[in-house]
């Protein structure tokens, strides 16, 4: 069930009128039965499976907690990453194994044939990466002390597979939802807030728009031409489809997470921010503290600082930044091009701290210097793009060649029609993430709400019940 479609506004239509009208200490149990009946859409054996594997985590934390044995939460977090390795990595290792023992009945091609012979095939179920993500938090602030409450299975079920962020997060920890779910029992909220309403009706609104008119539009061209080969494009053209990718990779994923956040408005929850205007970056470490802020505070909490973070001395950071963003990269996707493009970041952030370490500033003061040091950022990102978007890794290979071969005279593939499309894109793109930026230029639009609001939310719906396409996926699901 997608979120922009009309079987998911009817559902939710359902729960959201059933969750106000209720006697308030039944609205957690309808909240957890939304839940798990969404997820079961996609899947009924996956989700009995996802209801396993978070039993299986509280149980065994609630015996960590109790007897405070190091192997006992070492298990649990063995489980989790062996769960995950397993239906996201299994071909991908065992293609590995393939080209170094050179067996042939290894390669993922030869080897998913066989399963599918057998009757069976490993796929990898929907939202693991997040999930799995968001059940190792919870088991790593308990040890930490970071989070003492004491929670009930019901609790605890609720705040992994609450909805509205269970497939492609926000991530979150369990102190930005697990409390206001504990405690909503004993202080209920009477009545929807209409404040939050509104945020909530605008946040779904942009979030639609974004999906809809930017990510599905762009995606069309972007996929269309991944599937031809990069040196049927000149340069140029190479550099606008990397445009169109990061163009429809923010609209798609901060789409879903402005969804998210409307939908947690409505039912009275606050659900974090995922993006803070990542394209007025300057810098890749100003990147981080502005893009998918929920998984760059996971790996910085649970997998850099653990490392030694930048304590170590200057070397080790470098090692820890590299480490961190590389299994970044691989959480991201079974591929060597998903592998590259973590490591890269990884190099980028590692030479910048050797540079700020020797007094070079990350916004110069210079402004010619601060030109020069933005467009390589802004090189370096593009040309990385590719690793995060090309069907293979010969075809990234190819499309970085073809992208500084600026000899090459090749007419293109791109239109010019498709190029103003892209372009266009961008620049709605730069306006939604400058008043991202700068929240209070908001105000203009929510000082006529009350008419504004019905009007671009009925505009929507008719849109998006002629629309003749099937709705797409969003990007991130596939993780």
């Amino acid at each position: 069930m997608l979120f922009v479609t009309l079987s998911f506004l009817i559902f939710f239509i359902i729960v959201y009128v059933m969750y106000w009208t209720i006697v308030p200490k039944y609205r957690m149990n309808l909240l957890l039965a939304s839940s798990i009946f969404f997820y079961s859409t996609w899947s009924i054996s996956f989700t009995i499976h996802f209801i396993g594997m978070i039993a299986v985590n509280y149980y065994l934390l609630e015996v960590y907690k109790a007897r405070k044995q190091e192997w006992i939460f070492y298990l649990v977090q063995t489980i989790n990453i062996g769960n995950l390795v397993f239906f996201k990595y299994f071909y991908f290792f065992a293609n590995m194994a393939s080209q170094l023992l050179g067996l042939e009945f290894l390669e993922e091609a030869n080897l998913r044939s066989l399963h599918k012979l057998a009757g069976y095939e490993i796929i990898l179920p929907l939202g693991i990466s997040f999930y799995t993500f968001q059940i190792m938090a919870y088991g790593f602030d308990l040890k930490r002390g970071s989070y003492i409450r004491n929670h009930s299975f019901k609790e605890v079920l609720l705040f992994i597979t609450f909805f509205p962020q269970l497939i492609a997060g926000p991530i979150m920890r369990a102190t930005e939802l697990l409390p206001a779910i504990a405690d909503y029992e004993s202080y209920p909220i009477k009545e929807p807030s209409l404040e939050k309403i509104k945020l909530g009706l605008w946040y779904i609104l942009i979030g639609v728009m974004k999906k809809l008119f930017i990510a599905d539009r762009v995606g069309e061209i972007l996929y269309s031409f991944v599937a031809t080969a990069p040196t049927d494009h000149n340069p140029l053209g190479i550099w606008i489809l990397c445009i169109a990718f990061i163009v429809m990779l923010y609209s798609d994923f901060s789409a879903y997470s402005d969804l998210a956040r409307g939908l947690g408005f409505l039912l009275g929850f606050t659900i974090p921010v995922n993006f803070r205007a990542p394209f007025f970056m300057y810098c890749f470490t100003e990147l981080w503290k502005r893009w998918h802020l929920t998984f760059a505070y996971w790996i910085r909490d649970y997998i850099f600082i653990p490392l030694g973070g930048s304590k170590e001395g200057e070397w080790r950071l470098y090692r820890n930044l590299i480490i961190t963003f590389t299994l970044g990269g691989l959480w991201h996707g079974a591929s060597y091009t998903f592998l590259t493009w973590g490591f890269l970041m990884g190099i980028f952030l590692s030479a910048e701290a050797f540079l700020s370490k020797r007094g070079y500033s990350e916004l110069p003061a210079n402004p010619i210097l601060r030109v020069i040091r933005i467009s390589i950022v802004w090189i370096l990102y593009l040309s990385t793009g590719v690793f995060f978007f090309a069907p293979n890794w010969t075809w990234a290979l190819l499309a970085i060649k073809q992208m500084f071969s600026f000899g090459v005279n090749i007419p293109g593939l791109l239109t010019s029609s498709q190029i103003e499309i892209i372009l266009f894109c961008f620049s709605v793109v730069l306006a939604l993430q400058w008043l991202e930026l700068r929240p209070d230029n908001f105000a203009i639009f929510q000082r006529g709400e009350n008419f504004l609001l019905p009007i671009l939310i009925l505009i929507l719906f008719v849109a998006i019940t002629q629309m003749e396409n099937p709705k797409k996926d969003f990007f991130y699901f596939q993780f």
